[in-house]
């Protein structure tokens, strides 16, 4: 891409004419490429598409072995694509290879550009899973690589990076030995020749492994973005002068300040100036601009979280509800009951005022942002002295764009990734934990605190769970500096020390219930119906130590200082030993959390674990500049010393986390789907499907990452009100079991799945009978052996296509969600019914028998979990012992005037009496009128035995919703009365 008109000599001058930039001609040539054979030979066609607003000029276009087009010199104006043939040359070896096209280009003004483009020889590439993330550099930067090997078999194999002439790559080649399911990370050093500011340049990324005779291959393609302003922003000698500059301003404001009023330089005003400057840093690399675009957000899990933001603001604004059934994903499932809901809650109210995505893009960076702001604030209650708390702020900078991880929270990469929750949740975390200790302290319950509190339980579970555990030693905190301060009067007595320990238990036992009474509408039902959520999530094969970056020795010696300086002045440092508690806490939980609970996956507790010891360094770097004089001046030059760390560590080899990686990821997020190369794919194949009957479903595809992300179907209930079969928040929705069980029968791969889930190989037969079964009418497919297989199953119709992708529709049902099943069910009384439905899934033949799960009272007799099992071994011989009688009208025939909705399902029928089966998962909110109860049956859907022809299913409350509603009232009530509950305390 070419983001200005101008040549060598011109950008002196643009350096100096930057707002003018955004008024020149732009050229960008995106190509695709696959390959054919032709005339007996394979060849790679190369499609060139002019994206830009100026006309570029084709130079040329050869393989990356050095076999060339021939004479291909043609012009292409805005909007205008072509095809050239490019042969390849011929191998010795048989299976997949990758073909590499180069092609260059250049405007009118001669300034050439180059771009390269993979294609396969053939689409086998299912051994391994190739990814490579967007980078953002000026003068040098670093690709990441992810590979992780899905065949049985360990494997060398070997990475090389194909780049553009604009860059390159000291070592393009790179070996690693792969274990199957063991993910590795490989990192190349870039250095940028002649990129230009603003531009994004494609590289490609090729795997290969080899046995005798025999190739297997992969490719996949990433960005390069060159950072605007690259020669200014990079050089050391600019952020030099800039530093002395306003260190000069700063001594010159406090002389002035002191000879007319004689009062120092006024730090409550310094502070909000760095405060705004480090949260600015964090803004700045979020892509601002981008922000402020009315475009739908993609990238990673992003996709999913708009369908959640617009699904609750239709039914708070419609129905005055927060948590609801929301039929686009899983077959259905209840939204917030298992997940948090206050970034979204936010985003929907802040839409009623900016337009509803751009709200979303805002709340979606709001808790790192905030980060440095909370950081200083929870100083500031803990009564850290200056110039601790500005220090804590600053330190936060670093933790946020740290690259050890990029998807276990808090870190600007997890956040772009899909972890807005909890990059809220823990920005509140810290005022939260200092509010409540300046509380125990004071032995005063506040409103602050309860409110804090209540925020941190509505965003995010981990936070929450260390949020409980800091309290827990607080009072013992409380006790010791209760004891260390002698209490009122000096009294050093027993008495003395067990009342202040008392009343601070008090406290905080008193914020903590109300706190829980203010979230029991969310909490008492979360917990009656825990049954119904899924697990998710394993250990990762981490370990701790090595996780660390490469500054976390030094951490280790300013934390040292820090806990010093806490054992000799407990009273003014006690903030020190919580901070010492969550740090052992938080490795606790890593090594040990998940063997006491499956939901303590280790890596979701490193946030805590490293947070702890840059905030420990904080307060012992604070501490030592307590002791210096002109305090203010050194807290200007370390900020920017942090940021300049922060910019440069892209370059630094891994000693320093820089912010290209999250600038070149928030780019592609909030750039908009609408940016993106494969955005017609989902223009001309979804958005057609809005009003159809039935779901939409697709195979799991990097490809799909051209579209945006590879869940970007997630969007089509968002964009097109037209349900899929998979969705995000896995651990809350039971038809989450049985789309992955599906996954594995369409796709090559399958993505992370529930891990009582056993994935299923490649079928398509068997995935057709599910797919019916689950109410799916249409597919997209862009897998080579997916597609191969819907063109020879009868049952599915070509619709269309679009680049790559397929469109097909299932023509073996209507899409009606109401059926009569061909045998009456049968009942089972077991309490591993979620294991029971899976197996029943995946047992052919099952589905001419359906299940009822746990069913009270209907029919008379049940079978034991024994006897199902040996039924299910007979069913899977082609046997009928254990089946129900045959019933007559079958089908969807004796229904009509069906309606579906997330609130309700209506239907009538002429088989009053019959089982009816609703295609919908089942909850215990759901209820039934024309029938007697709504029973759970196989695999997870809800059976009803019509008592009249007009029969409805609606989305009502439970016991458990009601009580909850009474304590949160009971709640709100003692919040109201605070005054009472301190003479409590008192």
């Amino acid at each position: 891409m070419k983001p200005l008109r101008h040549d060598w000599i011109v950008r002196a001058v643009w350096l100096v004419m930057l707002p003018l930039a955004g008024l020149a001609g732009t050229i960008r040539v995106d190509p695709q490429a696959r390959v054919e054979i032709t005339n007996g030979r394979p060849a790679m066609v190369v499609q060139l598409f002019n994206s830009g607003d100026d006309a570029a000029r084709i130079l040329s276009v050869e393989s990356d072995d050095g076999v060339s087009a021939g004479s291909v010199a043609r012009t292409l104006a805005p909007g205008e694509s072509c095809e050239i043939l490019l042969p390849m040359g011929a191998s010795s070896k048989t299976g997949c290879r990758q073909a590499v096209a180069r092609i260059r280009y250049e405007d009118f003004g001669g300034v050439g550009f180059s771009s390269v483009v993979a294609a396969s020889s053939t689409e086998d590439e299912s051994w391994i899973n190739l990814v490579v993330s967007p980078v953002s550099l000026g003068r040098s930067g670093r690709v990441r690589v992810s590979l992780c090997l899905l065949q049985d078999k360990p494997a060398q194999v070997t990475v090389r990076l194909v780049l553009p002439d604009e860059f390159d790559c000291p070592v393009p080649v790179q070996q690693v030995s792969l274990d199957p399911d063991s993910p590795r990370d490989l990192v190349f050093e870039l250095t940028n020749r002649r990129g230009l500011p603003g531009g994004v340049y494609s590289l490609v990324a090729i795997a290969e492994t080899e046995t005798p005779g025999h190739c297997r291959s992969a490719s996949a393609s990433g960005a390069v973005s060159v950072t605007e302003g690259q020669w200014l922003g990079q050089s050391p000698w600019v952020w030099l002068t800039g530093a002395l500059a306003l260190l000069a301003a700063l001594w010159f404001a406090g002389r002035g300040g002191s000879r007319r009023s004689g009062r120092p330089f006024p730090a409550a005003i310094l502070d909000v100036l760095l405060l705004s400057v480090l949260s600015g840093f964090v803004l700045w690399n979020v892509s601002p601009a981008d922000l402020m675009r009315n475009t739908t957000t993609v990238g990673g899990d992003t996709p999913a979280h708009l369908y959640l933001m617009s699904h609750l603001r239709e039914q708070l604004f419609h129905h005055g509800r927060l948590i609801s059934w929301a039929g686009g994903w899983w077959c259905g499932f209840p939204m917030f009951q298992y997940y948090f809901i206050l970034p979204y809650l936010a985003a929907v109210l802040l839409g009623v005022l900016i337009p509803q995505a751009v709200a979303f893009k805002l709340v979606s960076v709001a808790g790192m942002v905030m980060t440095p702001l909370c950081a200083y604030w929870a100083a500031r209650l803990w009564r850290l002295p200056r110039p601790v708390p500005m220090v804590m702020a600053m330190a936060m900078v670093p933790f946020l764009f740290v690259q050890s991880h990029t998807m276990w929270g808090v870190n600007t990469a997890s956040t772009l990734a899909g972890m807005i929750s909890n990059s809220w949740s823990f920005a509140l975390l810290l005022p939260a934990l200092a509010s409540a200790g300046r509380d125990s302290e004071d032995g005063v319950i506040r409103r602050r605190t309860v409110f804090l509190m209540t925020l941190v339980l509505a965003s995010h579970f981990f936070t929450s769970v260390m949020m409980f555990l800091s309290l827990a030693i607080i009072p013992v905190l409380g006790w010791i500096q209760y004891r260390g301060s002698g209490g009122k009067g000096h009294d050093t007595s027993d008495t003395a020390t067990t009342a202040g320990g008392l009343r601070s238990l008090r406290v905080l036992f008193l914020e903590s219930l109300l706190t829980v009474l203010l979230m029991a509408w969310w909490l008492v039902p979360l917990v009656a119906k825990s049954a119904f959520s899924v697990d998710f999530g394993i250990n990762w094969d981490v370990t701790l130590w090595r996780s660390f970056p490469d500054y976390t020795a030094g951490l280790l010696v300013f934390a040292g200082i820090a806990l010093v300086t806490a054992t000799r002045s407990v009273n003014r440092y006690g903030s020190v030993l919580l901070l010492l508690w969550m740090l052992l806490s938080g490795v606790l939980l890593f090594q040990f959390g998940f063997a006491m609970s499956p939901v303590f996956v280790n890596v979701r507790l490193w946030p805590f674990v490293f947070f702890s010891l840059v905030a420990l360094a904080a307060v012992g770097l604070g501490t030592i500049l307590q002791r210096v004089r002109g305090v203010s001046v050194w807290l200007v030059a370390l900020t920017l010393v942090v940021l300049l760390a922060v910019k440069m560590g892209d370059s630094l080899n891994g000693t320093l986390s820089g912010p290209g990686l999250t600038r070149s990821w928030a780019r592609w997020n909030y750039s908009g789907l609408e940016a993106k190369p494969g955005a017609s794919v989902f223009h001309k194949l979804v958005m057609p499907l809005k009003g159809t009957p039935g779901r939409l479903a697709n195979d799991l595809c990097e490809e799909n990452n051209q579209i945006g992300s590879s869940r970007v179907f997630e969007l089509a209930p968002y964009l097109a009100g037209k349900a899929v079969l998979e969705g995000g928040l896995v651990n809350s929705a039971l038809g989450s079991l049985y789309a992955y069980t599906i996954q594995g029968e369409t796709s090559a791969s399958c993505a992370g799945f529930p891990t009582i889930v056993t994935p299923q190989v490649f079928n398509f037969i068997h995935a057709t009978r599910h797919l019916e079964l689950f109410n799916v009418k249409h597919f997209i497919a862009r897998g080579a052996i997916t597609k191969e297989a819907l063109r020879q199953h009868p049952a599915w119709r070509f619709v269309d296509r679009e680049q790559e992708w397929e469109l097909y529709e299932l023509m073996s049902h209507e899409g009606r969600m109401v059926f009569i099943p061909p045998r009456m069910p049968v009942a089972v009384q077991t309490t591993r019914w979620k294991e029971g439905s899976l197996e029943w899934l995946t047992t052919p033949g099952a589905s001419a028998q359906f299940v009822i799960w746990a069913a009270d009272g209907f029919p008379p007799k049940t079978l034991d979990e024994t006897t199902f099992h040996a039924v299910l071994a007979e069913w899977r011989k082609g046997g009928t012992n254990g089946m129900g009688p045959l019933l007559s009208g079958s089908g969807t025939g004796c229904i009509r005037d069906e309606e579906v909705t997330d609130d309700h399902i209506r239907f009538k029928t002429s088989a009053i009496g019959q089982p009816h089966i609703v295609k919908m998962s089942w909850f215990p909110n759901w209820k039934a009128r024309g029938a007697a109860r709504v029973y759970r049956v196989s695999p997870g859907f809800m059976l009803v035995f019509p008592e009249q022809e007009s029969v409805e299913l609606y989305y009502g409350t439970t016991v458990s919703d009601g009580v909850g509603y009474a304590l949160t009232l009971l709640g709100c009530l003692g919040l109201i009365g605070v005054r009472r509950l301190k003479r409590c305390v008192c």
